[in-house]
């Protein structure tokens, strides 16, 4: 992926030369194409120096935040798309260490051990996170039935209490 966003910032590149001769206006076919197709490109070169780029900032932002596991997250994914599999897992591993709670960092690192074609270990990454969200899950079912069960008894109590009222009303009358 990577050589084909190169291909593209070459072609800008060389937009860029031709527009810059002084020989192309006299050829308006040819100039007209040619800055159609940088102006169209210019976006999209943009973009991919922005990404390149990202890298630098990731790399600032954890200088100054090193306990955020986000930012080794999005390094790490940055990385992988690169091409660069053991930086990812390093980053990775830290965002792990930072936050070993969270399973997007299991489930991440473990896309890329896949690629790596280390499976035992990205087997037991995700295992690890499903692991993580069943407890959650788990933990979130009982809040839920524990708020039911509470609500329950407060409407047994007011049905109760209103039948009771009810009652000694009439046997009063």
């Amino acid at each position: 992926m990577l050589d084909r966003l190169q291909a593209v910032e070459d072609e800008f590149v060389s937009l860029e030369a031709s527009l810059s001769d002084p020989d192309i206006g006299s050829d308006q076919a040819r100039l007209r194409d040619v800055a159609r197709r940088y102006k169209d490109l210019t976006p999209v070169v943009d973009c991919i120096r922005r990404y390149r780029g990202r890298i630098a900032d990731l790399d600032t932002a954890i200088r100054i935040y090193s306990s955020a596991p986000a930012y080794y997250l999005n390094r790490g994914g940055t990385w992988k798309d690169k091409g660069d599999y053991d930086r990812a897992i390093a980053d990775f591993d830290q965002a792990i260490k930072l936050d070993q709670r969270n399973p997007a960092f299991y489930t991440t690192r473990s896309h890329v051990l896949y690629e790596r074609r280390d499976y035992q270990r990205a087997i037991d990454d995700l295992t690890q996170a499903v692991t993580i969200e069943k407890l959650r899950l788990y933990a979130a079912l009982l809040l839920g039935l524990a708020a039911v069960g509470g609500l329950f008894r407060f409407l047994m109590r007011r049905v109760l209490i209103g039948a009771s009222r009810d009652l000694e009303y009439d046997l009063r009358n």
